[in-house]
């Protein structure tokens, strides 16, 4: 897959193209570049991903910015990864391309990117005047510029009770009354990483028996789930898929100021190393309980026993 970050001249290939964040590149937007990929192949056309490098709230309503599923390498890697995408535009979500009505910027797109076709999101809206415009407005207004408007299926899982979309995903994770992480795995269709470096913490770990890994992410844009503790896979270089418990918030039992910064700790089950600088990758499997204080360290190291013996189950 070329990945390119301009608004190149009119020299690309004659494309069918899909739009938007992608963010997650959940089983909803696989099934819309599967569906990319069989359109573009009927009419003997490169397929074309145009996605952003930030999200466009951080220009149209900074106050608003959801966390990200994923970074942009790791978009980018699951876009190329469906192996249905020729060619991505990653573009800077800029004023310039939010004061372009939906005309002006489906004009772009065929004359610098050469879309002869568009997969629209069945809730894709663009342009500067997109909230005054039906589907049947960008249907016209495509066909006057020679596009083909195509709209894309969306994929419900109404038996498992699941909203496939990167909003309710977010929510699965972050709602701190009940996080969902498997709903997220099985709407993403793998679970739910974050991804960074281990660095040093208080080591309190190691004198309790459960050392712990502290995971700095490589990226603050990325959503954190909700406090609490859940049963992980950790991956190493060398070393993927460790079962692992994962504690996520303040650690009241251990920290006792109401101003302890937010901790990712996670004790990788079996392993005792120096792992300082490594990176690595925690998956979310599970939700065990919420983050609470304990009477003693006695009382922690038993419920981090019981969080063990259930990680195991879980993961085996």
């Amino acid at each position: 897959m070329r990945i390119l970050t301009d608004i190149a001249p009119a020299t690309a290939a004659p494309a069918a193209a899909t739009i938007g964040m992608l963010d997650g590149v959940h089983l909803g937007h696989r099934l819309v570049l599967d569906h990319l990929r069989s359109l573009a192949v009927g009419r003997a056309l490169s397929s074309l991903v145009v996605t952003f490098s930030s999200h466009p709230a951080a220009i149209v309503r900074p106050d608003a910015v959801p966390p990200m599923l994923t970074t942009v390498a790791e978009r980018l890697s699951l876009i190329e990864a469906t192996g249905n995408v020729d060619c991505c535009r990653l573009l800077p979500f800029d004023a310039s391309l939010r004061a372009m009505s939906a005309r002006e910027f489906l004009a772009l797109m065929r004359d610098s990117f050469g879309v002869r076709l568009l997969l629209m999101g069945f809730d894709h809206r663009f342009g500067s005047d997109g909230a005054t415009l039906s589907r049947s407005d960008y249907h016209s207004i495509a066909s006057s510029l020679g596009i083909e408007l195509v709209d894309a299926p969306r994929l419900t899982l109404p038996d498992a009770g699941i909203d496939v979309s990167s909003s309710s995903i977010r929510r699965y994770l972050s709602d701190p009354a009940e996080p969902r992480p498997d709903l997220a795995r099985i709407a993403l269709g793998r679970p739910y990483s974050v991804s960074g470096k281990i660095v040093k913490g208080k080591q309190l770990g190691h004198t309790i028996g459960f050392p712990t890994a502290n995971l700095l992410p490589d990226d603050s844009a990325k959503l954190i789930p909700a406090f609490g503790v859940y049963v992980a896979l950790a991956s190493l270089p060398d070393r993927p898929d460790l079962p692992a418990i994962v504690n996520i918030g303040h650690r009241p039992t251990v920290d006792l100021s109401p101003d302890a910064p937010v901790s990712i700790e996670a004790h990788i089950i079996g392993l005792d190393a120096d792992l300082y600088g490594s990176p690595l990758t925690l998956s979310f499997l599970s939700f065990l309980r919420h983050e609470r204080r304990f009477p003693s360290l006695q009382a922690l190291t038993r419920q981090l026993a019981a969080d063990r013996d259930a990680a195991l189950r879980i993961c085996n």
